[in-house]
């Protein structure tokens, strides 16, 4: 499936809209008449430009850029593309050109329509179609008129199920954030009953990722930070994708110089989670059981000592966390469980043993844990045992109670370790694991870029590896995926990215569909493969035609800045500028008032005349005071003599021609002032290196 052509009735600040998504073929419609019951009576216009012309990798069929200026439509534009091939509704109206069918969503009766399509004949998806795609009876088909108000299917169930739409984002829209606690996912529109839509976008990620932890049986720290989720499934992911980064020939490169990794406090995380849902007002309990426990640091003489401490304190807490959620939390006594699990920690928990020792006899004195109890402690020594050795190697260098780091050379050898029990979960039975997770990692020495690129590439990785397919279409979208990047790396992301679809999906077809803010992926695109929006005065969404515009591939940057699209007023800060007009208006003030007073001292000048030329003069002051809202007086004038404000402003502009101009208005009022200042100067200095006229003379 590549999609070529949306045609859009109505949606969010698009009315009557068709886009061109292809860069190969173009379409022009034609709403004919409005017919009753609301139906349109559509043509379209085809027109077919060279088909075998392409600058990208090979598994590249076609890119799609939009650009243009805040609310114009871009991300709307995305939103209905994913509506629709995703909604159950017929909330977004119109219809939709691939290179296989023309899909109706919509009451159209086609007038004129190309018989065929890049030498395809073309076939038509109904609503009807697809309400009726796994009905297999006609007695419960339904016909067109009954379905469009309920779907029960869309395209990527049906039509398209077996291709893959990856949309991404790295916004987090505060839209969606409705309550204290939790972030509501507003994509849960986009419900799909096969794996074939994955929604890769930050918001959505930080919410799935919180679903996931908060889900696990396993798992006590309900109603945690979402953040702090999203963190160490995250660095879940990037390290699996370093863990394969090798296995491609990758241009870029990721210059990780280290991994740090800290104790993310899982005690408190833990205390804070049981005062939340299990028992208010738990500070008796937590004593009690800080006392049992014994993590005493009074006596701890080294970094070795003090991580091994701190290690033993987060595991054992895991383990507390895995019982209240799993056993005592459910048990039929009326006794709290926070209570139950002090009780078991004073009947079985030896405070006297090393924390590491005390651990593993208490989880073989305790029936919770069952068959699995020797599993268990063997897990806890080969942990310990395994920072142990690589200490001692130097493989991971030891960090005290803040954790430990990963140097470069170690970090591809060691990487599989952290995502694999007993590192990353202790299994406990055949489909439960406490869950370990009490490290955070940092990635040290990416620069921002590099580390957007790793967290894209991450997430798509991880889906790769469960869900897609070889020889299938994937449709990405990309909504401002640069975002927050340099300069430098805008100007490398295009690259980057054809290299990574390149070489991580060589036996897919992609298409890309991108939306951007920034000049530098434009001058990356033949003009053909943008898409230029404006908004209109009722802040509607208008397309721009691209004939009207020069060529952008390999454009110079300030050529595609001085479109409209990208900038207007020119290409200086509004603050600057305003400054820069301040001055302008304040100049003029002075070269008017200096005018004015000069005239009124002059006593040979002819009365009625003088007269004339001061209403001359209080007119332009009138019109500068409402032009630039100002107000200036002789009073001003001997300030900027004394400290120069205005020449000291003009002398860091910049701009060569702007701040040579200004110095000639400054130097038409004050210029006799400047000369003095200079003498004075001169004299100053004199003074200091005491040299006298005599010395100059000779």
């Amino acid at each position: 499936m590549e999609i070529l052509y949306l045609w859009i009735r109505n949606y969010k600040n698009i009315n009557h809209k068709g886009f061109n998504l292809s860069s190969k073929i173009t379409f022009e419609t034609i709403v004919e008449s409005l017919l009753p019951e609301d139906t349109l009576e559509i043509s379209i216009n085809e027109y077919e430009g060279d088909l075998s012309f392409n600058i990208f990798p090979d598994n590249i069929i076609d890119i799609k850029a939009i650009i243009g200026e805040n609310g114009s439509g871009k991300t709307n534009l995305m939103f209905s593309i994913l509506d629709f091939f995703l909604s159950k509704t017929s909330n977004l109206k119109g219809f939709l050109i691939t290179t296989e069918s023309i899909i109706v969503r919509d009451k159209i009766n086609f007038k004129k329509v190309p018989e065929k399509i890049l030498n395809k004949k073309i076939s038509y998806i109904f609503p009807e179609d697809i309400f009726n795609f796994n009905n297999n009876s006609s007695k419960n088909k339904l016909e067109r008129k009954d379905v469009f108000y309920k779907y029960k299917s869309n395209l990527m169930e049906t039509y398209f199920e077996k291709n893959y739409i990856i949309y991404y984002s790295p916004f987090l829209n505060l839209d969606n954030v409705h309550n204290i606690d939790n972030i509501e996912n507003d994509y849960s529109k986009w419900e799909n009953q096969r794996a074939n839509f994955i929604n890769i976008s930050t918001e959505s990620t930080i919410i799935s990722d919180y679903q996931t932890l908060n889900n696990n049986d396993s798992y006590l720290i309900t109603g945690e930070s979402e953040l702090l989720a999203f963190k160490y499934e995250e660095s879940k992911r990037i390290l699996n994708f370093l863990k394969v980064v090798n296995d491609y020939n990758f241009k870029i490169k990721f210059p990780i110089f280290s991994i740090g990794i800290e104790f993310t406090n899982f005690s408190n995380r833990f205390w804070k989670s049981i005062d939340k849902i299990i028992s208010p007002n738990s500070s008796g309990s937590k004593h009690q059981i800080e006392e049992i426990l014994n993590f005493d640091l009074q006596q701890v003489k080294s970094d070795q000592e003090y991580f091994f401490k701190f290690l033993s304190q987060s595991i054992t807490y895991c383990f507390l966390s895995y019982e209240l959620k799993t056993y005592y939390n459910f048990s039929t006594e009326e006794e709290f469980p926070i209570v139950k699990l002090v009780n078991n920690l004073k009947a079985n928990y030896d405070s006297k043993l090393d924390n590491f020792k005390a651990l593993s006899d208490y989880i073989l004195k305790t029936e919770i844990y069952g068959e699995a109890k020797n599993l268990i402690v063997n897990d806890l020594t080969n942990i310990k045992e395994y920072f142990e050795i690589k200490f001692k190697s130097k493989e991971i260098i030891c960090n005290g109670m803040f954790g430990f780091i990963i140097p470069k050379s170690s970090i591809n050898k060691l990487i599989e370790d952290f995502l694999s029990p007993p590192l990353s979960y202790i299994p406990v039975s055949n489909d439960q694991s406490v869950v370990l997770n009490m490290f955070g990692f940092n990635f040290n020495g990416l620069s921002s870029g590099e580390r957007n690129f790793l967290s894209l590439f991450s997430r798509i990785n991880i889906y790769k590896e469960r869900f897609i397919k070889k020889n299938r279409n994937i449709l990405f979208l990309i909504d401002e995926g640069e975002i927050g990047f340099h300069p430098q790396w805008q100007k490398m992301y295009l690259k980057i990215l054809f290299d990574f679809l390149e070489n991580f999906f060589p036996n897919n077809n992609i298409q890309l569909i991108i939306s951007t803010h920034s000049p530098f992926l434009v001058s990356d695109l033949p003009k053909e493969n943008i898409i230029f929006l404006k908004k209109d005065k009722n802040k509607m969404t208008e397309i721009s035609d691209i004939k009207n515009h020069k060529l952008t591939f390999g454009a110079n940057i300030n050529d595609i800045l001085a479109n409209d699209f990208f900038l207007q007023n020119g290409f200086m800060g509004e603050f600057a500028n305003e400054i820069i007009e301040s001055i302008i208006g304040v100049l003029n003030y002075f070269r008017f008032l200096i005018l004015k007073t000069n005239l009124e001292k002059d006593e040979n000048m002819d009365e009625k005349i003088k007269e004339e030329e001061i209403t001359k003069i209080n007119l332009e002051i009138k019109l500068l005071k409402n032009k630039n809202s100002l107000e200036v007086s002789i009073k001003d004038i001997e300030n900027e003599k004394k400290n120069g404000k205005i020449l000291k402003t003009i002398n860091i502009i910049g701009e060569p021609i702007i701040r040579y101009k200004l110095l000639e208005m400054y130097d038409e009022i004050f210029l006799e002032n400047r000369k003095n200042v200079r003498i004075e100067k001169i004299k100053r200095l004199m003074r200091e290196n005491g040299v006298t006229n005599e010395d100059l003379r000779l």
